[in-house]
């Protein structure tokens, strides 16, 4: 017997879009923009199991979302306490790309985007994408997954209805945002946007979401930030 989903409402369907986030770090003075041996291990891990220098990281929006979370499970990796990392929450990804550059914190997340021109300027480096794949604009920059950290920050973009809708009216919708899902402009928006799209049906979302739930609960838990 199947376990009763925790949604409360019957879904019609959701596009989720794989997170075009990344996380930067700094480009000391004198050292060269692109250095091979630089990834999230070097930077990130083994500094945190160190303990020196001590790391701090930025990110947006809140506390506990979707980047805060991903560095919790990179504390983990590297055994250490969640709940003391030293963190900066700013009100946008290019503020954090600019306290990257300006070496005000350690490490950053934010949308490749937003670090694009830091990045361009040499100031700092992309180490790792939180996303299951490669970002189309960036296709040599590997995921946190690739460099043997199971780490994803994904974006979802849910469409929700009322509880006793027909199945013929979760056909028609779901029929009717696949294909827009397929128009040129949508493909150019999530193109320009350097995303990758997911698109997963009423059937399994169910599944889906609550196995994130479960996932994001215990995350936030071991953050302090939910009992």
């Amino acid at each position: 017997m199947s376990t009763p989903s925790r949604i409360p409402s019957r879904v019609l369907v959701a596009m989720s879009l794989a997170a075009a986030c990344a996380v930067c770090s700094p480009v000391r003075a004198g050292e060269p923009a692109w250095k091979p041996q630089k990834n999230v291990e070097l930077d990130v891990i083994e500094t945190l199991k160190k303990g020196t220098p001590p790391l701090s990281f930025g990110f947006s929006t809140a506390a506990g979302n979707a980047s805060h979370i991903a560095l919790a499970q990179l504390a983990r990796y590297a055994d250490t306490d969640p709940r003391k990392l030293r963190v900066v929450v700013n009100a946008s990804g290019s503020i954090t790309a600019t306290q990257v550059a300006g070496n005000h914190v350690s490490v950053g997340v934010s949308s490749s985007g937003s670090a694009a021109a830091v990045v361009a300027a040499g100031k700092a480096r992309l180490i790792g994408t939180l996303a299951n794949r490669r970002l189309p604009r960036l296709p040599d920059l590997p995921t946190l997954g690739e460099q043997g950290y199971e780490v994803v920050a994904p974006t979802w973009f849910t469409v929700f209805g009322p509880k006793g809708l027909q199945p013929a009216h979760v056909a028609y919708w779901e029929a009717a945002l696949t294909k827009a899902m397929q128009h040129p402009e949508a493909k150019q928006v999530v193109e320009s946007n350097n995303w990758s799209l997911d698109f997963v049906g009423a059937r399994e979302l169910p599944e889906l979401l609550d196995t994130q739930y479960e996932r994001l609960r215990a995350m936030l838990v071991e953050l302090g930030m939910v009992k």
